[in-house]
């Protein structure tokens, strides 16, 4: 399941911190992401860039920045994020090109 039609993702609920989503990875920096695989597991990480817009990223155990998340819900999930909440990503599917999606959900 993905989007809104996860039964853990409640769109009725705008406060829901709860997420299990599909969600595209944008702008994969293709020197990391060559060395991942389906069903690897990423950090979800929340940054601001230089004029300090929050941005998503998917982020390798070690650190290493694999891309960005791209998602309609993401205002909701900076704003879970901001209050506290952590979410890891797990790699659905990979292209060689490095693009794919990935499976967020709450870390536990």
């Amino acid at each position: 399941m993905s989007g809104s039609d996860s039964p853990a993702f409640n769109p009725g609920n705008p406060d829901s911190c709860e997420f299990d989503v599909e969600v595209n990875m944008a702008s994969p920096d293709r020197a990391v992401t060559k060395t991942l695989k389906k069903e690897d597991v990423l950090v979800i990480v929340l940054e601001r860039d230089s004029k300090q817009y929050p941005t998503l990223l998917m982020k390798t155990k070690d650190g290493r920045t694999a891309c960005g998340v791209s998602y309609m819900g993401t205002p909701r999930l900076i704003a879970c994020m901001e209050a506290g909440n952590e979410y890891t990503a797990t790699i659905t599917k990979l292209t060689e090109g490095g693009s794919g999606t990935a499976q967020v959900r709450n870390a536990r």
